[in-house]
């Protein structure tokens, strides 16, 4: 029984291990740089107080200058409208397609005054009362709507505001939507830093510790050949990281390239999606895995699709704006999904579900509170909390990782525990398997060598049978004969009377053919007695020069009573000369051809054999005139057991040991055929062989 010794040890601090401290010790960095960045005597002032609004574009008045400006113009043509986060979609627009709004400014004394506005996606203009003083970039082709390329302005102004009005002249073919979302007055310092930093700190602290997140399982995946959840896994916090680190006001001010910044942060959440389904296709795969990977396939081409025209600017911004409002539709189903997914999961025992459903709820509560106080203002706002949540999520998918590490470590150091239980008696199983394998191998020589000594016996007896037959009928003749001569003996007086007897005559004639007689039985036993000393070699068992003709023609005798008269033997003996060899093992190469050759032919038939000298090599060709052998068994003829006799005929080892012999001998021996027409086997052997490669015949000699 195998005995597993779990040794004390210390468990192995990982990547993901490392990992989560990183996350853990940015948090708290970023709740530190957090309280730093909070100042109590801050001048920021929202607009959010005496808004008017009117509809339709100002005329210009002599001078070339826009009447609207004047707030002492048409009075009573302008309506209030209440400021409640931000001035959006005023009433009685009807197909205006632009929108004037006006506010006064305070009386308060700044140093180097900015406005800054939030959620203007429109083109437009600002005055300062009759100066045009900010323009916002638009993209504005006909048909295709007048939109800014930057949702965040910031924009200069005179330092004597004070008491002033500020004009906006807003364009908007998008019917259903016009207006501001958020007006700010303050110094540039303040907005840099209370609105610009203070916003963008988290953004940046979080976009950077899940893009670093991410690039860990990605190396690991990369150089380490780590299982493809590390790489879903990175793919994933990559893209959060990306996405929360340019999804900011900061870079746009920094840089001021704001489509540049769109385009660079618009790939981002598509991959995602395709990070966050192939990760749960990895964790879950078992019962999910068709419907995961179905959803992050689709993800991936609806990403490539809907990229491809927002980069080539085939599609207007409001279609593009309904491209991607769409895919936060499908993403929130797509949650929805996965949540499911985990769940039922957990309630089904995998405790790697119940870990992630611990950091999915946080990040579904933290996405909530955003959603309905940054979109619907139906709670009290500060700032975007999503990152929050995003980061208990991300810490739940990499603790899942993390105990997968642990858990694989684990087994893998249980296997190279009973991987060294099994080493330790690996030589001495491989001992016992090799000398049961012998055993059995000798065993089936053994068998072989039983069976054919058994042929050979019983033609032996029968071919020694007729002769032995003749010398004991002849010699109950010659006794016969005897008693004969004996009597005519006793009966005669003289010896002429003797000659003369005709019984005497002919007796003595019938001795004589009787001595020819058991002359030529003696004769064939002797001839039998020597082929059968010949193929054995008893006393020619050692390693020595042997010629092959003797052992081709005692072996033929041996196996007489196989031929008779019903088949020819050819002999094509070449000038061959005497080869280094095992006498006795070569005899049984061919014993186990010829008689095969025997038993192909079913009625009469024909033997050919040829020995001759090529490229210093002898070489035998043994060809009957059988049934020959199928195509597909001509490569299977020497493997061990492998017989074309049928069940009860053969053991099937006789050519699979000869095939070893001549092996042994250095030699080679092939087979050639063709269904109907007969089978060739020619036998290659090399003149002269080193005793010491020969394994000495052990192994077929006894």
């Amino acid at each position: 029984m195998l005995n597993l010794k779990l040794r004390k040890r210390t468990r192995p601090i990982s990547s993901l291990s490392l990992l989560n401290c990183i996350l853990i010790l940015s948090l708290f960095i970023g709740c530190g740089r957090r309280q730093e960045l909070k100042y109590s005597h801050s001048q920021l002032f929202e607009l959010s107080e005496g808004w008017q609004y009117r509809w339709g574009d100002s005329p210009f008045d002599i001078n070339g200058v826009l009447l609207w400006t004047d707030k002492d113009t048409d009075v009573t043509e302008w309506k209030s409208f209440e400021y409640s986060g931000g001035v959006l979609n005023p009433p009685d627009r009807q197909d205006a397609e632009v929108l004037w709004l006006r506010v006064n400014l305070p009386s308060q004394t700044l140093r180097d005054p900015q406005i800054y506005l939030q959620g203007m996606r429109f083109a437009g203009e600002v005055y300062l009362e009759k100066k045009l003083i900010y323009r916002f970039k638009s993209v504005n082709v006909p048909g295709q709507g007048k939109f800014t390329e930057d949702p965040f302005h910031l924009f200069p102004l005179n330092i004597n505001f004070q008491n002033k009005t500020l004009f906006f002249r807003i364009y908007s073919e998008d019917l259903s939507f016009i207006g501001l979302e958020k007006v700010i007055l303050a110094s540039h310092a303040e907005i840099t830093h209370e609105i610009i930093i203070k916003k963008a700190i988290f953004s940046l602290i979080f976009g950077f510790l899940f893009i670093s997140t991410g690039l860990i399982p990605l190396i690991l995946f990369v150089f380490k050949r780590k299982e493809k959840s590390y790489f879903a896994f990175g793919l994933f916090c990559l893209s959060v990281g990306f996405w929360t680190l340019f999804n900011t006001e900061f870079w746009q001010h920094l840089l001021d390239a704001p489509r540049f910044l769109f385009y660079l942060a618009s790939p981002w959440p598509f991959l995602t999606a395709v990070g966050i389904c192939a990760y749960f296709e990895q964790i879950f795969g078992a019962g999910y895995r068709s419907i995961l990977r179905r959803m992050w396939q689709f993800f991936l081409i609806y990403a490539v699709v809907g990229l491809f025209f927002l980069y080539t600017t085939l599609l207007n911004m409001q279609t593009l704006l309904v491209i991607i409002m769409i895919f936060m539709a499908l993403l929130g189903a797509t949650m929805i999904i996965l949540f499911a997914t985990t769940i039922h999961s957990a309630i089904k025992g995998n405790k790697e579900a119940k870990i992630i459903i611990i950091g999915f709820f946080l990040f579904c509560v933290f996405a909530i509170y955003d959603i309905l106080g940054g979109a619907f203002k139906l709670i009290p706002w500060s700032q975007n909390i999503y990152p929050w949540g995003m980061f208990f999520f991300i810490i739940s998918l990499g603790f899942v990782l993390e105990r997968r590490f642990h858990r694989y470590a684990l087994e893998l150091e249980i296997s190279n525990i009973k991987l060294q239980e099994y080493s330790q008696t690996l030589e001495q199983k491989v001992e016992e398997r090799t000398r049961e394998l012998k055993d059995a191998q000798d065993q089936l020589i053994m068998r072989e060598k039983m069976a054919s000594l058994g042929n050979l016996v019983a033609g032996v007896a029968h071919e020694i049978n007729n002769p032995i037959g003749a010398v004991h009928s002849a010699a109950d003749v010659i006794s016969r004969c005897v008693n004969k001569i004996k009597n005519i003996l006793q009966s005669s007086q003289t010896l002429d009377e003797v000659k003369d007897n005709q019984l005497f005559q002919n007796s003595f004639k019938t001795l004589e053919e009787i001595n020819d007689v058991t002359i030529t039985a003696s004769d064939r036993i002797k001839k039998i007695v020597k082929s059968l000393r010949t193929f054995a070699r008893l006393d020619e068992a050692e390693y020595q020069k042997a010629n092959i003709h003797e052992g081709l023609d005692s072996t033929l005798t041996l196996i007489h009573h196989e031929i008779k008269d019903r088949i020819t033997i050819f002999k094509d003996y070449g000038e061959i000369p005497e080869i280094n060899c095992y006498p006795n093992q070569l005899n049984q190469v061919f014993m186990n051809i010829l008689m095969n050759a025997v038993q192909a032919i079913e009625q009469k038939g024909e033997i050919i054999i040829k020995t001759y000298l090529e490229e210093n090599k002898v070489k035998i060709r043994i060809s009957d005139s059988g049934e020959g052998i199928k195509p597909q068994d001509i490569d299977k003829i020497f493997n061990p057991g492998f017989t074309t006799m049928g069940v009860g005929v053969g053991t099937g080892l006789g050519l699979s040991i000869s095939y070893n012999i001549i092996q042994k001998q250095q030699g080679e021996i092939k087979a050639e055929s063709e269904v109907g027409k007969g089978a060739t086997f020619t036998i290659v052997l090399p003149r002269y062989i080193e005793e010491s490669k020969t394994d000495g015949g052990k192994n077929e000699s006894n």
